[in-house]
């Protein structure tokens, strides 16, 4: 990934391992291991917006987005 512009290397002061994980059809799949980070990770609570409240807002507005994520593997930028 790193030869084919996929993945750049990093220097920041933020590391996580990587690991290859092998499904038990065959693939393998590319994981990154955040446990250390999710350790610090102070969470914020609130609650998920209601579905009915959220369409409500949207009432009488010219423009809203949508955003397809299933789609969008590889394509956000990744630093080692």
């Amino acid at each position: 990934m790193l030869q084919d512009g996929i993945i750049e290397k990093g220097n920041g002061a933020w590391g996580f391992p990587v690991v290859f994980v092998k499904k038990k059809d065959g693939p393998v799949h590319f994981c990154i291991d955040y446990r250390m980070l999710n350790a610090i990770t102070k969470r914020d609570v609130y609650l998920v917006p209601r579905l009915d409240d959220t369409l409500d807002n949207l009432h009488g507005t010219k423009r809203h987005a949508s955003l397809d994520l299933h789609a969008g593997y590889w394509q956000g930028p990744v630093v080692l």
